[in-house]
């Protein structure tokens, strides 16, 4: 068959699946038939564009087909409207197709429309001979083909003619295109044998099963993106069997919700990989990757991840050298899960905003992340500094004192004994008793004067300011300083400060306290019914009264 009767049959004949241009919009066609009270053949079509269609593959009541993505949209159009994809190098063709200038001089390769740049090449080898034609050099230069968006389908020709055109090319973005063969993207890395990265994303593919007979491994592929497709994660590593030397994977915007474990040989040089916003809500399913030996960067943003349940037990924990990892935007609320953490040996930067815990007081949830975990260097891009980190666990200490006690723990970090400590605070607080044998010394009371500590006297500073509805603080001002009982509740010290100012007692207003060790931090008072000495507020440390504007 010849490429122009391969172009014709693409073009020309329909099956449910295949991949359809109508109107310049792309769709997948998932219905061929008869609709109830009209004449003639109709084509159900599924858009790419969600909000394009009118339906969902229903007319007058009766259901003809179902869009694969519970989101998207549908229609119903006739056969002439339908148009199938072009050929990789008609799309080139079209994409980078020569414009404008011309210069006589043997020495100049002509203007090229290149990526939207004109640019003009010196059509020289290194010994100034061997000239190129004009019509053909550009294509020797060209490192990149970009064809996402192009009604792509095919490649014509074989992957023999891609290699003597495009000797240099080393990556390609064939995305949201019209292909719906797995073994297109296949044909054009084995005529691109310099490929050391493509882009197949947002197809959706009729055939999924590569003609692995016809086909070798590309040990120069290092970067494979293949989101928002319609292929399972265990399809997706078989793929990825054909690039033993893969760095970067990525399998977003997935509906998964679950993964598969690698089979052994499998990503075994895999650095990153990429699953945000897919649908995984159990860490189980994360877990299942835990055995890659170079896996240093996991992004799970934008998923539905409730808990995070790293395992104990040292052979089992695996991620050993996990260094990044994403987990903003899923939906963790309990401390204990962040906790687990502290379990990856080389985690050392984090990204975690947007999560139900994150709720809290910006800088207290900071502090509390950075003592939970000892090997964290970066947090939210944000660095740690070596004394921000002593600061942050010297809060951290005495924040969670009381509870320490309870759990069997000592008030001096000498014969401190970890099987004597309650489990359910060592899971909780996996690193408090390693902090608290290094730098607790000094830090909380190291006799039986507790109760006489919590109720003495604090002399604080009392400093207000003023807040406006775009969050810009105005008007701090020191009022004064006053003594209070270490033992009084936040509630009680607002009815005081409110007489202070000359205020209702009901006038709302948030209270926040700065260390006199670390005047730069400042931490909520976030309980009315919590004691100045649960939140470890100190002699000499200052309250901010906010009041809104």
């Amino acid at each position: 068959m010849s490429v122009q009767d391969l172009a014709d049959e693409m073009r020309e004949t329909f099956v449910v699946g295949n991949r359809v241009s109508v109107g310049g919009h792309f769709a997948t066609l998932r219905f061929i038939g008869e609709l109830e009270d009209q004449s003639g053949t109709w084509f159900g079509i599924e858009w790419d564009e969600k909000e394009r269609g009118k339906h969902k593959g229903d007319y007058k009541g009766k259901s003809y087909f179902t869009c694969q993505d519970p989101s998207g949209s549908a229609s119903f159009v006739r056969e002439k409207h339908l148009k199938r994809g072009i050929g990789v190098l008609e799309a080139i063709s079209i994409r980078y197709m020569p414009i404008g200038k011309i210069d006589d001089s043997p020495d100049v390769v002509n203007f090229f429309n290149m990526g939207g740049k004109e640019i003009q090449f010196y059509n020289r080898s290194k010994d100034g001979k061997c000239h190129v034609p004009k019509d053909q050099a550009w294509n020797l230069y060209q490192t990149d083909l970009d064809l996402s968006a192009y009604p792509v389908s095919f490649l014509e020709g074989g992957p023999a003619h891609l290699s003597s055109i495009f000797p240099r090319v080393t990556y390609v973005n064939i995305s949201k295109t019209l292909i719906e063969d797995i073994n297109v993207p296949l044909q054009i890395l084995t005529g691109l044998h310099n490929l050391k990265s493509i882009n197949i994303s947002f197809n959706q593919f009729r055939v999924k099963t590569p003609d692995y007979k016809c086909l070798k491994q590309f040990p120069r592929v290092q970067k494979f993106h293949c989101d928002a497709v319609n292929l399972t994660f265990e399809e997706f590593v078989k793929l990825t069997d054909l690039f033993p030397n893969l760095i970067t994977g990525s399998f977003a915007l997935n509906r998964i919700s679950t993964l598969s474990v690698p089979p052994k040989g499998s990503l075994e040089k895999l650095e990153k990989m990429a699953l945000q916003q897919c649908e995984l809500s159990d860490w189980a399913e994360v877990q299942k990757l835990a055995h890659l030996p170079n896996l240093q960067m996991i992004n799970l943003l934008d998923n539905k991840i409730k808990r995070i349940d790293v395992p104990h037990e040292q052979s089992q924990i695996g991620f050993a050298y996990l260094r990044m990892l994403i987990v903003a935007g899923n939906k963790i609320e309990n401390w204990k899960d962040f906790s687990r953490l502290a379990f990856l040996p080389k985690l050392s930067n984090l990204l975690l905003y947007e999560n139900p815990l994150c709720d809290l007081n910006v800088q207290r949830f900071r502090d509390e992340i950075i003592s939970r975990l000892p090997h964290l260097q970066l947090f939210n891009k944000t660095d740690i500094l070596k004394e921000e980190r002593k600061s942050a666990s010297i809060l951290y200490i005495k924040l969670y004192y009381d509870d320490w006690l309870k759990a069997g723990g000592l008030n001096t970090p000498e014969n401190l004994d970890r099987d004597k400590i309650d489990k359910s605070f060592m899971e909780l607080h996996p690193t408090y008793f390693d902090l608290f044998k290094k730098i607790g010394d000094g830090i909380v009371p190291t006799n039986n004067t507790n109760d006489k500590i919590k109720s003495q006297l604090l002399k604080v500073h009392i400093v207000s300011r003023k807040r406006n509805a775009k969050g810009e603080i105005s008007d701090e001002k020191t009022l004064s300083q006053i003594k209070l009982l270490s033992s009084m509740t936040v509630g009680k010290i607002k009815l005081l400060i409110s007489r202070l100012l000359k205020v209702a007692a009901s006038h709302p207003m948030e209270l926040s306290y700065r260390p006199h060790q670390h005047p730069d931090s400042e931490y909520s008072l976030e309980s009315d019914l919590k004691t100045l000495s649960f939140y470890s507020v100190e002699d000499t440390d200052t309250i901010v009264v906010e009041l809104p504007l």
